[in-house]
């Protein structure tokens, strides 16, 4: 009894990274938004539901290929240096 909606998030196990908003829906149908500063008081029949976002195929893809070009980049300006010098 007395739990705030943090402690019932934490109590099963918390977010995931995937979880992006949080809100707890009182038994009157009222909405309060969970946040870092806002943790509303949980009443009997009370509703928790954590919002989740997706994660995008193309996310790391950037930095995929710039590490692939600065890799080719750098073989290429080693080689050709190696070359001049003999």
């Amino acid at each position: 009894e007395n739990l705030r909606a943090k402690n019932y998030l934490r109590n099963s196990g918390g977010k995931t990274k995937k979880a992006s908003k949080s809100y707890l829906v009182l038994p009157n149908g009222k909405t309060k938004k969970i946040s870092f500063f806002k943790n509303p008081r949980v009443f009997p029949n009370s509703k928790i539901f954590v919002n989740t976002k997706e994660i995008k195929k193309n996310e790391g893809k950037f930095l995929d290929d710039f590490s692939k070009v600065f890799t080719i980049l750098a073989s290429t300006l080693t080689t050709v240096l190696l070359a001049t010098r003999l």
